[in-house]
């Protein structure tokens, strides 16, 4: 027996380790939603996505793609716009601005399921730490005790 315990018995050897890929854009995405990807990817850990995100993650590319589109056609807020009919001119809901809403709504859901959005990232305790949080009155005891 050495000095810190028993000898060991055979010799150590150093296991090989697995070299993690970055997951790639899947074919078929629109050029704005494969470089969504590739931003957003290549800002996490290279384990952080599991194949079974990857579907997800699609769906968050591509509704921001389409959310970018839908803020360009619709200048911002313009919900109503003008339709010229037979009639004259009819007041009609932007469907541009509905694509925005939805794909906005869609983003919101995905990002914090793919744990892609400051919030989702938090934990309870972690928050508690934050500053600027309200400070908590000491609790009072009956009788000043």
């Amino acid at each position: 027996m050495g000095k810190r315990g028993p000898t060991p018995a055979g010799k150590l050897s150093v296991v090989a380790t697995k070299t993690a890929k970055r997951p790639g854009p899947p074919a078929g995405m629109s050029p704005r939603a494969r470089g969504r990807w590739l931003s957003i990817v290549k800002d996490y850990a290279v384990d952080h996505f599991k194949a079974g995100d990857l579907p997800l993650l699609r769906a968050y590319c591509e509704a921001e793609a389409k959310h970018f589109l839908a803020c360009e056609r619709c200048d911002g807020d313009e919900a109503v716009i003008v339709v010229m009919t037979q009639n004259g001119p009819v007041p009609r809901e932007n469907p541009w601005f509905k694509i925005m809403e939805k794909s906005a709504a869609t983003m919101a859901a995905l990002a914090t399921k793919l744990r892609i959005c400051a919030n989702s990232r938090v934990s309870i305790k972690q928050a508690a730490k934050e500053p600027g949080e309200i400070e908590k009155r000491p609790a009072r005891k009956m009788f000043g005790g």
